[in-house]
């Protein structure tokens, strides 16, 4: 699946821009309009099927619910046992259309609560795996917040890493954002209380291998410092069991919420689905590019259910009002 952002004057500029660079296939995942007044619409479109033994998704019956959903929830590789849990909710609801159905049993089996507009005033801490995007997150994280008019500020305990500080100090130039950098979990109670000043906190740590207990120590130090949320950031794409034994391992430090990254980069979403239930998890925000102004959009129920299913493609009238009532 290739997803794309595309900003313009207005939403209908924007989805012209989505027409005529993706076609009438392209499936319209959001909009959101920004302080100045520009509209960003986030598209995606499937990519040609490589030869593998499922059937892809536009082959389905659309009238047979339980069918479409199974061989959706197949191709995207989503563990048996909770494709079966998601089909028959999904069975339940007052729908016959796999995506408003879907995103029906979605809204009711997972939790979806974004960061940037909680009315939390605890810091974010992102913890995950090396590689998982951690660093870019939080660039694109204190981007958001400023572009919705919020002050906010960034710490940096990534310092062994080369190159790890430095990155996220560009782009925390570009922004004016305040940076710091934390060597050690006893010097990270004062930059809190500095940060809790100043608005909203985003936290980068070193990534840390969920199957070596010295990692999970040391980043547990951190975590247990002063009053933080960890929240997991996780990339799509990777086995399904693995992510849902990664969202477990991480679980242990108190998440509650995960970050999904590298979907633009992957045709695949189901270990995301058996990471969150996996540990109990609510969806947040889903990196869809590297663009750090536009690269971070808030997951809701059917949005996901649209990465899924075949018949999001299909964007009418129902679906607009299934969507605004989730």
């Amino acid at each position: 699946m290739r997803v794309k952002t595309f900003s313009a004057q207005s939403v209908s500029k924007a989805m012209e821009a989505v027409r005529d660079e993706l076609g009438d296939e392209a499936v319209i995942i959001s909009t959101r309009e920004s302080t100045s007044g520009e509209s960003t619409v986030l598209a995606a479109v499937e990519t040609p099927p490589d030869p593998v033994g499922i059937d892809e998704p536009d082959t389905v019956d659309p009238a047979d619910l339980k069918g479409a959903l199974r061989q959706a929830l197949a191709y995207h590789g989503c563990p048996p046992r909770l494709s079966e849990r998601l089909v028959e909710m999904a069975q339940s609801q007052d729908s016959f259309e796999p995506t408003i159905a879907l995103a029906a049993a979605m809204d009711e089996f997972y939790g979806f609560s974004n960061l940037v507009d909680s009315e939390s005033n605890n810091p974010i801490m992102l913890v995950g795996p090396p590689g998982c995007g951690k660093t870019i997150t939080v660039a694109k994280l204190c981007a958001r917040s400023r572009l919705i008019g919020k002050s906010a500020q960034a710490i940096s305990t990534d310092t062994q890493r080369a190159g790890g500080f430095e990155q996220l100090a560009a782009f925390t130039r570009i922004l004016e954002v305040d940076l710091a950098r934390i060597e050690e979990p006893s010097d990270l109670a004062a930059a809190l209380e500095d940060a809790r000043a100043s608005g909203a906190c985003f936290i980068d740590t070193a990534g840390a291998n969920p199957y070596n207990q010295p990692d999970m120590d040391r980043l547990f130090q951190f975590v247990e410092v002063g009053e933080v949320e960890p929240v997991l950031v996780l990339p799509a794409g990777i086995d399904a069991a693995e992510s849902a034994d990664m969202a477990r391992s991480f679980a242990d430090l108190g998440t509650k919420r995960m970050i999904v990254t590298k979907v633009d980069m992957v045709r695949r979403a189901g270990s995301i689905l058996a990471a969150a239930d996996a540990a109990g998890l609510a969806f947040a925000e889903v990196s869809v590019g590297p663009q750090v102004a536009e690269g971070l959009t808030t997951l809701n129920p059917m949005s996901l259910a649209r990465l899924i299913t075949p018949s999001s493609r299909e964007y009418d009238n129902d679906t607009a009002k299934a969507e605004a009532a989730l």
